[in-house]
């Protein structure tokens, strides 16, 4: 599953024959689509939030929308393009007005931010004068009902490769002691429609 946004899109990659998708909306910013196994559902949201502030804000007014169309378990994860603490930057100035906006919207919602394991930092850039920014822009969040079906989620940061944002990995039934590492493997990267 992808949808266009500012970038590259979206995706949506499994390799479980015991799950279903389905596509419920799609957004600029956000794709819904709830999984299934046997009768179990669940709704996931994929965000790729605009760097443009005043389109970003548009994707936390959406949070309400959403939260009317689903009734059970979700998640949201992917690119935030924003930030809520100071600690969560390095090498640029931490802007508390945007960051009050996101956290609002997650707080107004009862999102749970759930803690990344393997790193804080999620994206990384260069800067013309040499230094490094540094920022913790990728993020999965929970509600309540998804906490309490999935004790054992584990949210987990890979490798960088060649992408200036690490990549999560979402683990749903994974205690966090048996650590593993996940390796990109290049040839993903020549998948015709990447």
């Amino acid at each position: 599953m992808t949808t266009n946004s500012h970038s590259r899109g979206i995706w949506i990659i499994c390799c479980r024959d015991d799950l279903s998708y389905q596509l419920i909306d799609s957004h600029p910013q956000i794709i819904t689509f709830f999984v299934s196994k046997l009768q179990q559902v669940w709704y996931c949201f994929g965000v790729d939030a605009s760097p443009n502030p005043v389109v970003r804000a548009r994707l936390w007014d959406y949070f309400a929308t959403l939260r009317t169309m689903v009734n059970g378990p979700w998640l949201i994860a992917g690119d935030m393009n924003e930030i809520i603490q100071p600690l969560e930057v390095s090498g640029r100035s931490f802007l508390l007005s945007r960051s009050l906006l996101f956290k609002d919207a997650l707080d107004i919602h009862n999102f749970i931010d759930m803690p990344v394991v393997g790193g804080l930092f999620t994206w990384r850039k260069n800067t013309m004068n040499g230094g490094h920014v540094c920022k913790h822009l990728d993020r999965c969040t929970t509600n309540m009902v998804w906490h309490i079906k999935f004790p054992h989620m584990l949210v987990e940061l890979l490798n960088r490769h060649c992408f200036d944002h690490n990549l999560l990995l979402i683990s749903c039934h994974k205690a966090q002691s048996k650590h593993k590492s996940f390796h990109l493997q290049e040839a993903w990267l020549s998948h015709p429609l990447y």
